[in-house]
């Protein structure tokens, strides 16, 4: 149960942070006289859009251990789409681009909710690695490759990579580099969970010229 709750703990913090800073932009367009009926529509579209996101949480977590779960068909550029929107508001504020190097609308069978929870903690990782860069450009790198049995989602960031003393350890539970910056060490153990028990794939990760680079392989449907 703590288990659990620490990891609603970790999914709920992105969100919330997201709802956060939509407020203070509203806030700040209302004294500036800027808002009008289609920024309200809008604003009022996103911020339900992240309420339903954690809602939708708690229920995937409720039945995350469960052995029996009913699987579906779904789009995974659909998924990493999505993950990327409930990212949005923050990857802004911080000036972080994401670039698709390439796409591939591949519909897979599987545990869609979850698929999009261990996207967003890669991402949400890219993010903090990016946020202590300084210079440069800060980007995220996704891109697609199939072959026959199964598909390669790679995400990569140019924030320098993983130093070589810990890349081996990233998925350990409770390891973090992040504890004065609100780190749990769930993220990425969540992300293999996801991964490798519950949907039969494979999450890799290694270190570009550029930054971290996180691959998801996951098995197509026969």
């Amino acid at each position: 149960m703590g288990e659990m709750i620490s990891m609603i703990a970790h999914q709920w913090r992105q969100p919330l942070n997201s709802l956060g800073i939509s407020v203070q932009v509203l806030e700040q367009k209302y004294y500036n006289a800027q808002v009008d009926d289609d920024y309200m529509q809008g604003y009022k579209e996103k911020s339900m859009k992240l309420i339903n996101h954690m809602s939708d949480t708690i229920d995937d977590f409720r039945s995350f251990f469960k052995p029996q779960k009913e699987k579906e068909m779904f789009s995974l550029i659909e998924v990493v789409d999505h993950a990327i929107d409930m990212l949005h508001p923050l990857l802004i504020q911080c000036k972080i681009e994401v670039i698709y190097e390439n796409k591939t609308n591949v519909s897979l069978l599987g545990y869609k909710n979850e698929v999009g929870q261990a996207v967003i903690n890669i991402l949400n990782n890219a993010k903090d690695a990016l946020l202590v860069k300084e210079g440069e450009t800060k980007k995220i790198m996704i891109s697609f490759e199939t072959d026959e049995k199964e598909i390669y989602v790679t995400i990569g960031d140019n924030g320098g990579g993983i130093s070589d003393d810990i890349i081996d350890k990233i998925f350990d539970p409770y390891f973090s580099t992040k504890e004065n910056r609100n780190g749990t060490g769930l993220g990425l153990y969540m992300t293999k969970i996801i991964i490798e028990e519950h949907c039969k794939g494979r999450l890799l990760v290694e270190n570009s010229t550029a930054g971290a680079l996180f691959t998801i392989v996951l098995p197509l449907k026969k």
